[in-house]
This record gives structure tokens, sequence and C-alpha cells, in this order.
């Protein structure tokens, strides 16, 4: 214990306050680390995208944030459900998931038939880039975007899901979705929140690239 609380820094206790080192612990757990955080996208395919509430805006957020996993050069996990029958990526976005990799991100992707992405292989790949926070974005929200993290959660995975990067073809859906994944421990978020948590400061190298995108 000893050696713990010198590793953590100091958070007062008292009668006052009802902070425990369990509860701080769940603080830091919240902080994105960029040696240990991924990006996934899931389905956000030139067929389902149209169909989707708030289409347009959910993709330029999609775009904005691969921009900053390229600065930071994040993994980043994209997939395509049945896409045979549902299209491929937008191309759109697969030219960022491109940006990226030239960046030196890793990349992984994969077609699937389930609504859960969570599959042996993905698990192999978050294991070799020692990832435990996932932040989770795509469509729709209450099917594939909500298994998914339902899964993550239960296998121990911080999750993040940015609000104004995902979506469901009905907005009721959506909110239903980012509404019982906050019970089940998720974090909900926004494309700026999670950008500054991953800055941390403004003298970071990537601040000023990072906020030319918000402006």
């Amino acid at each position: 214990m000893s050696e713990l609380i010198k590793e953590i820094p100091t958070i007062v206790t008292s009668k006052e306050t009802n902070f425990s080192l369990e509860t701080q612990n769940d603080f830091y757990a919240q902080r994105l680390n960029p040696e240990h955080v991924a990006f996934l996208c899931i389905d956000l395919q030139e067929k389902i995208m149209p169909a989707m509430a708030e289409n347009e805006a959910i993709l330029q957020q999609n775009i904005k944030f691969l921009k900053i996993c390229a600065f930071f050069k994040l993994p980043v996990i994209y997939t395509q459900q049945y896409p045979k029958g549902l299209g491929a990526t937008k191309p759109e976005i697969l030219a960022e998931i491109k940006a990226c990799e030239a960046a030196g991100c890793p990349i992984f992707t994969f077609d699937k038939t389930r609504m859960s992405v969570l599959t042996g292989n993905l698990g192999l790949f978050l294991r070799q880039n020692h990832i435990k926070q996932l932040i989770v974005a795509g469509v729709e929200s209450h099917v594939c975007v909500y298994q998914s993290c339902r899964d993550f959660l239960a296998e121990g995975y911080t999750v993040f899901v940015p609000e104004d990067m995902t979506s469901s073809r009905q907005l009721k859906h959506k909110q239903t979705a980012l509404h019982l994944l906050e019970k089940l421990g998720a974090t909900v978020s926004n494309l700026e929140m999670l950008m500054f948590d991953l800055l941390q400061d403004s003298k970071h190298p990537n601040f000023k690239a990072c906020q030319a995108l918000i402006k």
C-alpha cells in the first residue's frame, strides 16, 4: 500500500470529503492515456450512413478525430458490417485512416456480421498494443456501438463514447443507448473533451494543430 501511495498524488481524505483511494483510482481511470488508448470506428459505410440522424455532422466529427489520432499516433480500428450488402467504409473516412497509417498509427480492420466487434483477433490486437481504454464511435448507437461497448466493459476496458461521433436512425434510440451505457460504466463524452484530455496542456506539441480543427 505504501508503494501505491507514493505513485499516486495524495488526495486529502477527511470527514468533510468522501474520497477514498478506490474513488481516486476511478478518477484516474477516466483520464485518457495516449499510451493505452485506441480509437474504434464502427461501420461508417456508404449504404448505412445516409439513413442515420445527423449523418453529415457525425461523419465530419469522425474525420476530425481521425486527424487527432494521426497527431498522437493512436491505434485505429475500423469495422464493416456485411460490406457486400451495406457497402464499403465511406471514402472520406478511408482517406483519413490512410493518413493515420502514414503517420504511424497501428491500424486494424475487419468485416463482420455480428453486432459486437469484440472478437479474438481484435482482443489480440488490443493486447499487443497495450490498450486499456477505448474511444468508441460509429453506428448504430443502439446496436453495434452499444453491444460492443457492453462487451468491452465486461472485459474490464475503460470505454469512452463521444455523443457527437455516434448516431442511430432515430435520435431517441441513440439517447437510450447512451443512457444505458452510462449505467454500465461507460463515459459519455464528446470530441472536444476527448481532444483536450489527450492534450492536458496548452504547451503540448499537438495543441495548435488540434485547436485548428475546432475553430
